[in-house]
């Protein structure tokens, strides 16, 4: 299914058919959600990690197509989305949505307002946070394209952190230093012959380890 509602994007000319096919998008991450609730306790981290990467991927999708026939008012191509895994009780899946950008550098640095304010918000509420970053990205060299995901080090957050320090050196440095290993030259996020597709590019995405009251208990918070 997910192949089809993929291709049919492409195919779709009007408004009717456009709403339609957002619902059976809807519909598919639900049943995704709903399969990860059923196979919880048997999923590895793998599995765990493909379908939130799937469930992202159907949200920049909606996102691109949207544009095509729904007025979008103006902003940078970024949109935060929570997604619900449910692998465990405790577990809230969030994205940062990139619907057109094409570097890297950019998105990172654009995107740090939305992730230090859910940072933010959360610190209020606990004294520590464990951080890691993993950004998902196609990029292209030459002819040749490939998905790659680069995942940082786990970092703890207290309340007296410098969270933008953070964000420099922890996440977008981290990233971009291991982007220019991966890709040499400029790097670059596909972007380019089927928009409605091919611009579904990248995210980064930050599961959060939240202590809690009680001792071992921990609930794990994910920006993608």
């Amino acid at each position: 299914m997910e192949r089809d509602l993929i291709e049919q994007a492409i195919l779709l000319n009007t408004r009717e058919k456009y709403v339609a096919w957002e619902q059976r998008c809807d519909e598919f991450i639900e049943s995704l959600e709903e399969q990860s609730r059923i196979k919880r306790p048997r999923l590895s981290i793998g599995n765990r990690q493909s379908v939130i990467a799937c469930i992202a991927r159907f949200e920049r999708l909606k996102d691109s197509v949207r544009g095509r026939f729904v007025h979008v008012g103006a902003g940078h191509g970024l949109r935060w989305c929570e997604i619900e895994t449910a692998f465990e009780s405790r577990i809230l899946t969030g994205a940062v949505i990139n619907s057109n950008y094409i570097e890297p550098q950019r998105f990172l640095e654009d995107a740090s307002e939305i992730v230090l304010e859910r940072v933010q918000c959360i610190m209020q509420r606990y004294d520590s946070i464990k951080i890691n970053t993993i950004f998902n990205g196609k990029f292209v060299a030459g002819d040749k394209r490939a998905n790659k995901s680069i995942a940082t080090r786990n970092y703890e957050l207290y309340r007296y952190t410098d969270l933008r320090e953070w964000y420099v050196t922890r996440v977008v440095e981290a990233i971009l230093g291991c982007v220019q290993i991966l890709h040499s030259g400029a790097p670059k996020i596909s972007n380019a012959v089927q928009k409605p597709i091919e611009s579904i590019s990248s995210l980064p995405r930050w599961p959060v380890q939240k202590r809690c009251s009680r001792s071992g208990d921990f609930c794990t918070l994910l920006f993608c």
